[in-house]
């Protein structure tokens, strides 16, 4: 897991095209997106736009997914997100490929805690950092989270690395 502020990701030095690509969009096009969508490079990067009420840890299962790559950044609120091995947890919902996603139970034990305000980003990766987005933060509470997820193709993002190094 990688985190940072959206508005000094292009001080990182060299990034995978993909994600620089990913973002640059998220720093000048997510505040003003509206839900939904975004199609920035067909299926091998798009951002999806979505508002919701963070909900207590205890009510918000873990995600895991095996195709593509999350940016989460926060546009609006505050929301705490869970990071652990999702080989230390329980499966709830099996890897469905369609939705590349797992669901996945665990208690905050054993997991990293990432903060995430208003242009604060985490890259997490696919079969190894399962994920608890959407958790209510008490020190931060705010009635309504909006967010952009950059979805980065796993098998474009590591082409794109080989395409790089050549």
């Amino acid at each position: 897991m990688t985190t940072g502020e959206i508005a000094s990701a292009g001080l990182r030095g060299r990034v995978n095209p993909l994600l620089a690509k990913a973002l640059e969009w998220l720093g000048r096009e997510a505040a003003t997106a509206a839900p939904g969508r975004h199609e920035i490079d067909g299926d091998r990067l798009f951002v999806n736009v979505d508002e919701y009420a963070p909900h207590p840890f205890d009510e918000v299962r873990f995600e895991l997914h095996q195709k593509y790559v999350d940016v989460q950044c926060c546009l609006e609120g505050a929301e705490l997100m869970h990071v652990g091995d999702p080989r230390s947890m329980q499966t709830v919902a099996a890897h469905d490929p369609a939705k590349d996603v797992a669901w996945l139970r665990h208690g905050a034990a054993g997991t990293d805690v990432v903060s995430l305000r208003p242009g604060r980003f985490a890259v997490l990766w696919p079969s190894s950092e399962a994920h608890q987005p959407g958790v209510a933060d008490p020190s931060a509470p705010c009635g309504r989270v909006r967010k952009a997820i950059a979805k980065i193709s796993l098998a474009a993002y590591l082409a794109a690395e080989e395409e790089a190094r050549a």
